[in-house]
């Protein structure tokens, strides 16, 4: 299968075709599960626009891995989403994790949502957002790599 996700592993150590809105610049580090890993700063996402050629409805699997920022301790939230529009409608694909820990896990997810063939636009969305618990908000510094999509008949 063919990963749709371009740069999925850093290994070129430049964001492109990922957009953010972080302010500051992409900080990447040598990471063994991929090539390097893209620090995500709390309340920060990337997003990259995704090509399919698909003769009929599909689903999306799709794999990443991810850290706490070796210099933090609070916890974070990372959602993984896919999203497409034909017309009005919109189509969702959404995975979350709040389990991250200094060590690298691999998240493996198949898609349930179906996305139709044809369609305006196809994104993906990694967002590093805040974790709410029964102690409270709380945010840290992700790392990201090893980002893969691919598609399979729905």
């Amino acid at each position: 299968m063919k990963n749709l996700i371009v740069n999925g592993d850093f290994a070129t150590q430049q964001l492109a075709p990922w957009t953010t809105n972080a302010i500051h610049d992409p900080v990447f580090e040598p990471a063994k599960p991929g090539g390097y890993s893209l620090k995500l700063e709390p309340n920060t996402e990337i997003q990259q626009q995704l090509e399919t050629r698909e003769s009929g409805d599909y689903l999306l699997d799709w794999t990443f891995s991810a850290r706490i920022d070796a210099k933090a301790h609070l916890g974070g939230a990372l959602f993984v989403m896919f999203s497409s529009r034909v017309g009005d409608e919109f189509y969702l694909d959404t995975s979350y994790t709040a389990q991250l820990t200094e060590q690298w896990q691999t998240f493996t997810y198949q898609g349930i949502q179906p996305f139709p063939a044809r369609h305006e636009s196809l994104y993906i969305q990694i967002i590093n957002a805040r974790k709410v618990d029964e102690q409270g908000p709380a945010s840290a510094p992700v790392q990201v790599t090893g980002i893969c999509a691919s598609t399979r008949a729905a």
